[in-house]
């Protein structure tokens, strides 16, 4: 089976592979929300929408930085949280 989010499945992602000092997670749900996503700073954008988890690698720069961008795709109907994530 796949991740299921509310079975209490979590996700390990590796801090230092990801250059990532702390979990800095946010979820959105339009396209608007997910642009402003990519300048506020937070290192992790889930984008329910399209079940995307994007890696910010720029943190408040343009775009997604040259390193960041598609992390994981998951399947229709899963909603990450923050407590899904976690950094090893």
């Amino acid at each position: 089976e796949g991740f299921n989010a509310a079975a209490g499945d979590v996700l390990l992602l590796d801090a230092e592979a990801l250059s990532l000092d702390r979990l800095r997670f946010q979820s959105v749900r339009s396209p608007r929300a997910l642009r402003r996503a990519k300048r506020q700073g937070a290192a992790l954008v889930f984008d329910q929408r399209r079940h995307v988890l994007y890696l910010n690698a720029n943190s408040k720069g343009s775009g997604w930085g040259e390193n960041g961008g598609c992390l994981a795709l998951f399947d229709d109907g899963v909603l990450l949280i923050a407590s899904n994530l976690q950094l090893v």
